[in-house]
Protein backbone atom coordinates (compact mmCIF):
# COMPACT_ATOMS: atom_id res chain seq x y z
CA UNK A 1 0.00 0.00 0.00
CA UNK A 2 1.40 3.34 -0.78
CA UNK A 3 0.07 5.85 0.66
CA UNK A 4 -1.30 5.53 4.79
CA UNK A 5 -4.73 6.68 5.38
CA UNK A 6 -3.96 9.50 7.67
CA UNK A 7 -2.58 9.39 11.04
CA UNK A 8 0.71 10.76 11.04
CA UNK A 9 0.90 13.43 13.62
CA UNK A 10 0.73 16.97 13.34
CA UNK A 11 0.01 18.55 16.63
CA UNK A 12 2.77 17.79 19.39
CA UNK A 13 -0.17 17.86 21.63
CA UNK A 14 -2.11 15.29 19.93
CA UNK A 15 0.91 13.05 20.29
CA UNK A 16 1.53 13.90 24.08
CA UNK A 17 -2.31 12.70 24.87
CA UNK A 18 -1.85 9.21 22.95
CA UNK A 19 -2.18 10.90 19.67
CA UNK A 20 -6.05 12.08 19.86
CA UNK A 21 -6.17 14.74 18.20
CA UNK A 22 -9.84 15.74 17.78
CA UNK A 23 -10.63 17.96 20.49
CA UNK A 24 -8.27 20.69 20.00
CA UNK A 25 -8.69 24.06 20.21
CA UNK A 26 -5.78 24.63 17.56
CA UNK A 27 -6.06 25.39 13.71
CA UNK A 28 -4.28 22.09 13.05
CA UNK A 29 -7.59 20.36 13.95
CA UNK A 30 -8.65 20.58 10.34
CA UNK A 31 -6.50 17.46 10.03
CA UNK A 32 -7.84 15.80 12.62
CA UNK A 33 -11.67 17.05 13.14
CA UNK A 34 -12.79 19.90 10.66
CA UNK A 35 -16.18 19.97 12.54
CA UNK A 36 -13.93 21.64 15.43
CA UNK A 37 -12.77 24.60 13.37
CA UNK A 38 -16.13 26.65 14.05
CA UNK A 39 -15.19 26.54 17.70
CA UNK A 40 -11.89 28.40 17.59
CA UNK A 41 -11.98 31.74 19.48
CA UNK A 42 -9.04 33.57 17.14
CA UNK A 43 -10.03 34.73 14.24
CA UNK A 44 -6.86 34.08 12.64
CA UNK A 45 -4.79 31.60 13.93
CA UNK A 46 -2.15 29.07 12.70
CA UNK A 47 0.66 26.34 13.58
CA UNK A 48 3.80 24.59 12.61
CA UNK A 49 4.38 21.01 14.04
CA UNK A 50 8.20 19.35 13.46
CA UNK A 51 9.34 15.79 13.80
CA UNK A 52 12.41 13.86 12.96
CA UNK A 53 12.28 10.03 12.19
CA UNK A 54 14.69 7.42 13.08
CA UNK A 55 17.65 9.69 13.68
CA UNK A 56 17.87 10.22 9.92
CA UNK A 57 19.10 13.23 8.53
CA UNK A 58 16.28 15.09 6.99
CA UNK A 59 13.94 12.23 7.68
CA UNK A 60 11.07 13.87 9.13
CA UNK A 61 7.15 14.78 9.77
CA UNK A 62 6.34 18.38 8.95
CA UNK A 63 3.00 19.82 8.96
CA UNK A 64 1.49 23.60 8.76
CA UNK A 65 -1.85 25.09 9.08
CA UNK A 66 -4.00 28.17 9.14
CA UNK A 67 -7.85 28.80 10.52
CA UNK A 68 -9.96 31.80 9.21
CA UNK A 69 -13.29 32.69 10.91
CA UNK A 70 -15.12 35.16 8.95
CA UNK A 71 -18.29 34.30 9.91
CA UNK A 72 -19.71 33.94 13.53
CA UNK A 73 -20.78 30.13 13.42
CA UNK A 74 -18.31 28.73 10.79
CA UNK A 75 -14.69 28.85 9.84
CA UNK A 76 -12.18 27.76 6.85
CA UNK A 77 -9.20 25.82 7.24
CA UNK A 78 -6.02 24.72 4.97
CA UNK A 79 -3.27 22.19 6.03
CA UNK A 80 0.02 21.10 4.66
CA UNK A 81 1.75 17.61 5.88
CA UNK A 82 4.92 16.31 4.43
CA UNK A 83 6.66 13.05 5.51
CA UNK A 84 9.66 11.81 4.11
CA UNK A 85 12.69 13.12 2.88
CA UNK A 86 13.55 15.62 -0.40
CA UNK A 87 13.49 12.55 -2.79
CA UNK A 88 11.26 10.61 -1.55
CA UNK A 89 7.61 11.89 0.14
CA UNK A 90 4.41 11.71 1.07
CA UNK A 91 2.42 14.88 0.60
CA UNK A 92 -0.97 16.20 1.43
CA UNK A 93 -2.86 19.74 1.34
CA UNK A 94 -5.78 20.28 2.07
CA UNK A 95 -8.98 22.93 2.53
CA UNK A 96 -11.44 22.34 5.39
CA UNK A 97 -14.49 23.65 6.52
CA UNK A 98 -16.33 23.46 10.00
CA UNK A 99 -19.84 25.03 10.78
CA UNK A 100 -22.18 25.11 13.82
CA UNK A 101 -25.04 23.55 12.83
CA UNK A 102 -27.34 23.46 16.08
CA UNK A 103 -26.48 24.17 19.60
CA UNK A 104 -23.82 22.10 20.73
CA UNK A 105 -23.45 20.51 17.05
CA UNK A 106 -20.85 21.34 14.77
CA UNK A 107 -20.28 19.43 11.23
CA UNK A 108 -17.26 19.57 8.99
CA UNK A 109 -15.55 18.67 5.33
CA UNK A 110 -12.74 18.60 3.72
CA UNK A 111 -10.83 17.47 0.93
CA UNK A 112 -7.55 16.99 -0.10
CA UNK A 113 -4.50 16.18 -2.82
CA UNK A 114 -2.00 13.33 -2.29
CA UNK A 115 1.39 13.07 -3.89
CA UNK A 116 3.85 10.63 -3.65
CA UNK A 117 7.19 12.34 -4.39
CA UNK A 118 9.99 9.61 -6.03
CA UNK A 119 12.60 10.09 -8.14
CA UNK A 120 11.84 11.08 -11.60
CA UNK A 121 12.55 7.78 -13.20
CA UNK A 122 9.74 6.17 -11.30
CA UNK A 123 7.41 9.61 -11.54
CA UNK A 124 4.87 10.75 -8.71
CA UNK A 125 1.59 9.57 -7.67
CA UNK A 126 -1.44 11.58 -7.18
CA UNK A 127 -4.56 10.94 -5.91
CA UNK A 128 -7.29 12.59 -3.68
CA UNK A 129 -9.77 12.29 -0.72
CA UNK A 130 -12.47 13.72 1.05
CA UNK A 131 -13.26 13.90 5.14
CA UNK A 132 -16.19 14.39 6.88
CA UNK A 133 -16.24 15.01 10.69
CA UNK A 134 -18.69 15.92 13.80
CA UNK A 135 -18.68 17.42 17.29
CA UNK A 136 -21.14 17.33 19.68
CA UNK A 137 -20.80 18.78 23.04
CA UNK A 138 -24.01 17.48 25.12
CA UNK A 139 -22.47 19.30 28.33
CA UNK A 140 -19.93 21.56 29.25
CA UNK A 141 -17.83 18.89 30.67
CA UNK A 142 -18.21 16.07 27.71
CA UNK A 143 -17.58 16.16 24.14
CA UNK A 144 -18.34 13.95 21.78
CA UNK A 145 -16.27 13.67 18.10
CA UNK A 146 -15.94 11.76 15.05
CA UNK A 147 -13.97 11.36 11.81
CA UNK A 148 -14.25 9.25 8.87
CA UNK A 149 -11.19 9.29 6.55
CA UNK A 150 -11.70 8.86 2.37
CA UNK A 151 -14.79 7.80 2.96
CA UNK A 152 -15.23 7.68 -0.95
CA UNK A 153 -13.39 4.66 -0.77
CA UNK A 154 -12.86 2.66 -3.67
CA UNK A 155 -14.46 5.14 -5.84
CA UNK A 156 -11.61 7.26 -6.58
CA UNK A 157 -8.23 5.43 -5.08
CA UNK A 158 -8.39 1.69 -3.43
CA UNK A 159 -4.39 2.59 -2.65
CA UNK A 160 -5.81 5.42 -0.01
CA UNK A 161 -7.20 3.37 2.68
CA UNK A 162 -10.31 4.72 4.75
CA UNK A 163 -10.30 4.92 8.20
CA UNK A 164 -12.80 6.13 10.84
CA UNK A 165 -12.20 7.51 14.54
CA UNK A 166 -14.44 8.29 17.66
CA UNK A 167 -13.42 10.25 20.57
CA UNK A 168 -14.63 10.97 23.76
CA UNK A 169 -13.54 14.03 26.01
CA UNK A 170 -14.48 15.24 29.33
CA UNK A 171 -13.66 18.06 31.53
CA UNK A 172 -12.83 16.72 35.65
CA UNK A 173 -12.51 20.30 36.70
CA UNK A 174 -10.71 23.33 34.82
CA UNK A 175 -7.21 21.69 35.23
CA UNK A 176 -7.77 18.03 34.95
CA UNK A 177 -9.20 16.53 31.41
CA UNK A 178 -9.41 13.38 30.31
CA UNK A 179 -10.04 11.76 26.39
CA UNK A 180 -9.89 8.62 24.59
CA UNK A 181 -10.12 7.46 21.11
CA UNK A 182 -10.86 4.28 18.87
CA UNK A 183 -9.50 4.41 15.61
CA UNK A 184 -9.90 1.70 12.79
CA UNK A 185 -8.71 1.78 9.50
CA UNK A 186 -9.66 -0.58 6.31
CA UNK A 187 -7.80 -3.81 6.50
CA UNK A 188 -5.68 -2.82 9.61
CA UNK A 189 -5.85 -3.35 13.27
CA UNK A 190 -8.05 -1.40 16.01
CA UNK A 191 -6.05 1.32 17.37
CA UNK A 192 -7.08 2.55 21.40
CA UNK A 193 -5.94 5.63 22.34
CA UNK A 194 -6.04 7.61 25.26
CA UNK A 195 -4.55 10.70 26.80
CA UNK A 196 -4.88 12.99 29.70
CA UNK A 197 -3.78 16.93 30.70
CA UNK A 198 -3.32 18.58 33.58
CA UNK A 199 -3.03 22.25 33.76
CA UNK A 200 -1.13 23.25 37.13
CA UNK A 201 -1.19 26.94 36.26
CA UNK A 202 -3.28 28.95 33.57
CA UNK A 203 -1.10 28.77 30.20
CA UNK A 204 0.77 25.33 31.28
CA UNK A 205 -0.50 21.98 30.36
CA UNK A 206 1.21 18.85 31.46
CA UNK A 207 -0.25 15.64 29.11
CA UNK A 208 0.53 11.63 28.99
CA UNK A 209 -1.58 8.93 27.45
CA UNK A 210 -0.51 6.02 25.23
CA UNK A 211 -1.68 4.07 22.56
CA UNK A 212 -2.47 0.16 21.41
CA UNK A 213 -1.67 -0.96 17.87
CA UNK A 214 -0.90 -4.84 17.11
CA UNK A 215 -0.57 -5.84 21.01
CA UNK A 216 2.63 -3.00 21.18
CA UNK A 217 1.76 -0.47 23.86
CA UNK A 218 3.35 3.16 23.05
CA UNK A 219 3.83 6.09 26.05
CA UNK A 220 3.48 9.51 25.14
CA UNK A 221 3.52 12.18 27.31
CA UNK A 222 4.67 16.43 27.00
CA UNK A 223 4.02 19.72 28.39
CA UNK A 224 3.22 23.18 26.63
CA UNK A 225 2.73 26.49 27.31
CA UNK A 226 0.59 29.36 26.11
CA UNK A 227 0.76 33.28 26.09
CA UNK A 228 -1.43 35.16 24.92
CA UNK A 229 -1.63 34.52 21.13
CA UNK A 230 1.47 32.72 21.37
CA UNK A 231 2.10 28.61 21.89
CA UNK A 232 4.78 26.22 22.51
CA UNK A 233 4.31 22.69 23.00
CA UNK A 234 6.63 19.33 22.96
CA UNK A 235 5.31 15.82 22.37
CA UNK A 236 7.36 12.82 22.68
CA UNK A 237 6.76 8.94 22.34
CA UNK A 238 8.33 5.79 23.76
CA UNK A 239 8.14 3.03 21.63
CA UNK A 240 9.17 -0.25 23.26
CA UNK A 241 11.22 -1.08 19.64
CA UNK A 242 11.48 2.25 17.76
CA UNK A 243 12.78 3.71 21.33
CA UNK A 244 11.99 7.74 21.84
CA UNK A 245 10.88 10.08 19.60
CA UNK A 246 10.16 14.13 20.24
CA UNK A 247 7.93 16.68 18.46
CA UNK A 248 7.22 20.56 18.65
CA UNK A 249 4.55 22.74 17.92
CA UNK A 250 4.04 26.61 17.41
CA UNK A 251 0.93 28.32 17.19
CA UNK A 252 -0.17 31.62 17.43
CA UNK A 253 -4.06 33.44 17.21
CA UNK A 254 -5.54 36.67 17.32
Amino acid sequence: MLLKAQQTPSNARAVALGGIGQLLASPSVAYYNQAALARLEPRFSASIFYRGLLGVPGLSDRFFSMAYRPWKNSALGLDYHFTGIDVYSSQRAGIAYGMRAARGLYLGAQVNMHIIHQPAYYGNIYTASAELSMLFTPSEKLVIASHVFNFLYGLVDRSLPAMAEIALGYNFTEKVFFTAEVEKQVNQPVVWRWGAEYKPVRGLNLDIGGYLLDNIYTITFGLGYHYRWLGITTGFESHPLLGLTSCISLELGF
